[in-house]
């Protein structure tokens, strides 16, 4: 007992070599299971903080077998749940934690697990009901508030949004950092309910700190000649580079990518197209690679008919992934516009493939295209 609780105080000092060699010598100098079995759990948990999953999982499962049951000795199998998580191995990792809830069915932290596995496994409606357990017992967890809100998202938006906010308001009272994925989805679901005033402001919050979009904006539209001549030529970078020239600081943290494309939609809604161009034109500048800003300068190009410019910028989204389904379908509806009808057939054919047919919408172009091809060539014989 005394080697356990020399090696338990050394695992707090960080000296895990002596952890280590107290439980080992521990180990060989008792035959008792429960001795035994702390001494295997000092090990696991000194592995377990090294990064080592593995080792730690065959120490966890040790202690647990000389424990036999939960009751005698729960940490081990609080342990070995956390580091079956860790690898993957979800259902034993499940089996071990509820199995710390029969002796402590009030543990917040382990409701919260059990509650992150059974959302993973799919589960939503048995999730959500572990979640509310724990936030009952531990009203301040930010964290379950998140995940809650984005489980609810697609069954019930308005509770969602309601998680959400509730999340903002202890982070707010706490003085802790509100997180860019907090603010971006409560902007969401503003957004989603037509609230567009709540869902600018929410998604400002989220670009102002730190980065200054609206003075940027300001910059940029100060130069609105510049501005309306980039407008009709698909090079984004012309502008950005004249920007940094005169001084301007064009900068864009990664983090803020997804809230700055969804405040370029909402831009979009608002009929401002040259802020909502500028915006996923500075995405484009920064992160070339980012797909859907191509789309949506596609998009915007295409209600203007610009066909030939379109399918450029739908080109330049293919060059980054050419499996694309949405810019692959895209490209095949804009090649309609040009009458070219086996050209039209390839890009539906391709997105068909890429999602194993599991995407509806090529599969009906691709029945369109035999349908109206049919009636063309039908038309042709009549006529001859």
């Amino acid at each position: 007992m005394a080697l356990n609780h020399l090696a338990s105080h050394f695992f707090f000092t960080g000296q895990h070599f002596l952890v280590e060699q107290l439980t080992e010598i521990a180990l060989v100098s008792t035959d008792h299971p429960l001795m035994k079995s702390h001494s295997y759990y000092n090990l696991a948990r000194s592995y377990h903080s090294k990064g080592d999953y593995e080792t730690a999982g065959r120490y966890y499962m040790a202690s647990v077998k000389e424990s036999k049951r939960p009751q005698d000795y729960v940490l081990p199998y609080f342990g070995l749940g956390q580091v079956q998580m860790m690898l993957g191995d979800l259902k034993s990792s499940l089996s071990n934690f509820e199995k710390v809830l029969e002796v402590h069915p009030e543990n917040w932290v382990t409701l919260k697990a059990v509650g992150h596995i059974i959302a993973q496994q799919g589960q939503a409606k048995k999730a959500l009901e572990v979640f509310r357990k724990e936030t009952c017992i531990n009203t301040r967890d930010v964290h379950v508030f998140i995940e809650v809100g984005e489980l609810l998202i697609s069954s019930d938006p308005n509770a969602a949004l309601d998680s959400l906010k509730k999340t903002k308001s202890l982070l707010k009272k706490s003085r802790e950092e509100i997180p860019i994925e907090l603010l971006n989805n409560i902007g969401v679901l503003h957004f989603d309910r037509d609230e567009l005033e709540l869902a600018q402001q929410t998604f400002m919050e989220a670009l102002e700190d730190g980065f200054g979009l609206n003075s940027l904006m300001e910059e940029c539209i100060a130069l609105v000649s510049i501005l309306q001549t980039i407008l009709c030529n698909s090079r984004i970078w012309v502008f950005f580079h004249r920007l940094e020239e005169d001084g301007v600081s064009v900068e864009l943290p990664w983090d803020k990518v997804t809230t700055m494309f969804n405040q370029a939609r909402l831009f979009e809604h608002l009929y401002d197209t040259q802020k909502e161009n500028l915006l996923y034109r500075l995405i484009l500048f920064k992160f070339s690679d980012y797909v859907d800003g191509y789309l949506q300068l596609a998009a915007m190009v295409q209600a203007r008919n610009d066909v030939l410019l379109c399918i450029e910028l739908i080109e330049d989204a293919l060059k980054v992934d050419r499996n694309s389904s949405n810019a692959l379908c895209m490209l095949g509806n804009i090649i309609i516009k040009t009458d070219d009808w086996f050209k039209e057939k390839e890009p539906f054919r391709t997105a068909q493939n890429v999602t194993d047919g599991k995407d509806s919408y090529p599969s009906l172009s691709l029945g369109n295209w035999n349908y109206f091809t049919a009636f063309r060539n039908e038309k042709k014989e009549t006529k001859l």
